[in-house]
């Protein structure tokens, strides 16, 4: 990561944009104390360097043309052989900065530069001639990009704080957005968590010209290549495509590279292939897995304790150094984290004291990059169970029967959970919303005083490749990825959200996913021979924050100071705090055992404690 960018246009020029933009670089140091900005008399862009190991990007802005053209990207490029290619840059010149290289792009091409160009990446490109602002990020948002506009200025931040540097933009939380993340409602792509500042949401492009904001989606789902003629050939050519996100993404990677390592297939297929490509080169791969403490829970049906199986994929490497740790024990602290460094409540508190324990270790040991992958569960490793309610809808009966025999024959599931799996996608969401809520399940929050303004702002795809492609637009890891930057200048890091590999994904058929009842068919396929046979035949799910009662058994008399400092504030407008203390104090010594319970003390308890806290922080 470069570490942060901002900027700052006054259209009547009554205040001088170079100061207010260095007070947006200084709000933003823990992203770089140390900033370069560019500026004329109405404009300033400037950004914070992060010394971030081995990094060669450009540490100023990109300018062009004594100012004709100015660009400031917190920006990696994955494939740029290939733009270098097309843009024929000579070789003695192909070692330009990524921002060199983007402004090259987009001068050639204009945005649709942006449908060319593979890597993470957010960037502000001011235009002299066509007076024109332009902000875009890549895909699926892993670099954070925030706007305000007001009377007179337009204004944007890689975080929410470089704009509350500037006078006219108050440092006002959003009801609207706390509420819904209270109760896990959707939201609109563009709503952050403070009025009066929006987000560039994954996949768009912000363009301002004439004082007139406008919002576009750039990204689209394609399937660039010729699809595969069989399920074999689709797991070779996603092979190939791993190894290829993973090689680009150890590119500047410095001496010692980390992975999280969980017995999943994802993180176990990005360690491997990171080991294999390391093998010889005298760099360390140090691989981190979660494992929980002494009190967790058993629950049926899935891992609880991964480090078993890790290690066995550890082990088979020969070049990683497997490392288990425990998460920490204080959700206070990973409340305070979520205010400083990601500017909005954490959305699961239990698995942040898993995360930060490793990114802190990982820091520690001198790691500067974090390979992670979460978008595999999209992509790479999908379970591809929405083929039986494709099947049904499609009025395939014989074949539905066939698929019903394979996973019971396999996992020997009951026909009641078949029958959900096939029906549940083809639900209204009013349907499911009220099954969920009589399960203990739905997007629900006793603790919650003040309803949200829309509980969802959008229906669930009830196709496979609709929900999937929605889970790619709600995923937006930016700011948590600068969150990682800020607090312990490490690089997160995410082969499973390559572009390339994605929309390879999302374009095969259901059935390769199903694979005769095994699921997750396609990553099971590719890693045969890679990973160790326990690991690619393990049907449990991985059980994450198994120790997450006793946690907040522990942090019972804290959390109840919370809850009454929540009282004490505008946050018990929206938050009932109250009930929060008594949940607290009625709280069973030892987990409890029905959904219900689970779903109140596991989530709705602690999404409504994050709230509350964000809320009154702000």
């Amino acid at each position: 990561m470069v570490g942060g960018i901002a900027g700052y246009w006054s259209f009547d020029c009554r205040h001088d944009p170079s100061n207010i933009c260095a007070a947006q670089l200084n709000a933003q140091a823990d992203l770089g104390d140390e900033w370069h900005l560019w500026f004329d008399r109405r404009q300033a862009l400037g950004q914070n360097n992060l010394s971030l190991r081995n990094w060669t990007g450009s540490r100023s802005p990109e300018v062009r043309g004594d100012g004709a053209h100015v660009l400031v990207a917190d920006a990696r490029l994955d494939n740029r052989d290939e733009l270098i290619a097309a843009l024929r840059i000579s070789p003695t010149e192909a070692n330009v900065s990524e921002s060199s290289l983007l402004l090259d792009c987009l001068l050639a091409w204009d945005v649709e530069a942006l449908n060319r160009i593979v890597g993470d990446f957010a960037f502000a490109w001011w235009d002299r001639q066509r007076e024109t602002l332009t902000l875009a990020r890549d895909y699926i948002g892993q670099r954070p990009l925030h706007y305000a506009a007001g009377g007179g200025f337009f204004a944007f931040s890689s975080m929410p704080r470089g704009l509350h540097a500037i006078a006219e933009v108050d440092r006002c939380p959003s009801i609207d957005a706390a509420t819904r993340f209270t109760i896990g409602a959707s939201h609109p792509p563009a709503e952050t968590f403070f009025d009066g500042i929006s987000q560039v949401a994954p996949g768009h492009v912000v363009t301002m010209r004439r004082q007139e904001i406008h919002d576009r989606r750039w990204w689209f789902f394609r399937n660039a290549e010729p699809p595969p003629r069989s399920l074999h050939e689709a797991a070779e050519r996603a092979r190939e495509l791993i190894d290829q996100a993973v090689a680009d993404r150890l590119r500047d990677c410095g001496d010692v590279v980390a992975t999280h390592l969980s017995a999943g297939l994802d993180s176990s297929a990005v360690t491997q292939s990171a080991a294999r490509q390391l093998n010889g080169s005298g760099k360390r791969l140090i691989a981190y897995t979660a494992v929980p403490g002494e009190n967790y829970s058993h629950s049926s049906g899935t891992l609880a304790d991964e480090g078993a199986l890790a290690s066995l994929v550890a082990e088979q490497a020969g070049n990683i150094d497997h490392v288990e740790l425990q998460g920490t024990r204080s959700l206070l602290d990973v409340f305070h984290r979520s205010v400083r460094l990601w500017e909005r409540p954490v959305p699961n508190p239990f698995n942040d004291l898993w995360w930060s324990a490793i990114t802190n270790d990982a820091a520690s040991r001198g790691a500067s990059v974090l390979l992670t992958a979460p978008m595999g569960n999209i992509g790479l490793s999908y379970s591809g169970d929405e083929w039986l309610s494709e099947l049904f809808a499609a009025f395939r009966w014989r074949e539905l029967a066939r698929a019903f025999a394979e996973r019971r024959r396999l996992r020997g599931e009951c026909l009641a959970r078949l029958a959900k799996v096939m029906v549940g996608p083809l639900l209204p969401r009013s349907v499911s919303g009220f099954i969920a809520r009589g399960r203990g399940r739905g997007a629900d929050n006793q603790f919650l005083l003040k309803p949200a303004a829309s509980p969802s702002t959008s229906p669930i795809a009830q196709d496979s490749l609709g929900r999937r492609l929605q889970l790619v637009a709600w995923t937006d890891p930016g700011s948590f990825n600068a969150g990682a930057a800020a607090g312990w200048h490490v690089d997160m890091r995410d082969p499973t959200a390559d572009r390339r590999l994605m929309e390879f994904t999302l374009g095969l058929p259901t059935e390769y996913y199903w694979d005769g009842g095994r699921g997750r068919g396609l990553a099971r396929r590719a890693m045969e021979g890679r990973l160790p046979a326990a690991v690619v035949e393990e049907q449990r799910k991985g059980y994450q924050s198994a120790d997450w009662f006793s946690v907040l058994v522990g942090d019972r008399d804290a959390l109840i100071a919370e809850s009454e400092a929540i009282g004490q504030s505008r946050a018990a407008e929206v938050i009932d705090w109250r009930a929060i203390r008594e949940a607290l104090q009625t709280m069973p010594d030892r987990e409890p055992g029905s959904p219900r319970a689970k779903r109140t003390y596991g989530h709705s308890l602690v999404q409504a404690l994050s709230a509350g806290h964000f809320l009154r922080s702000v």
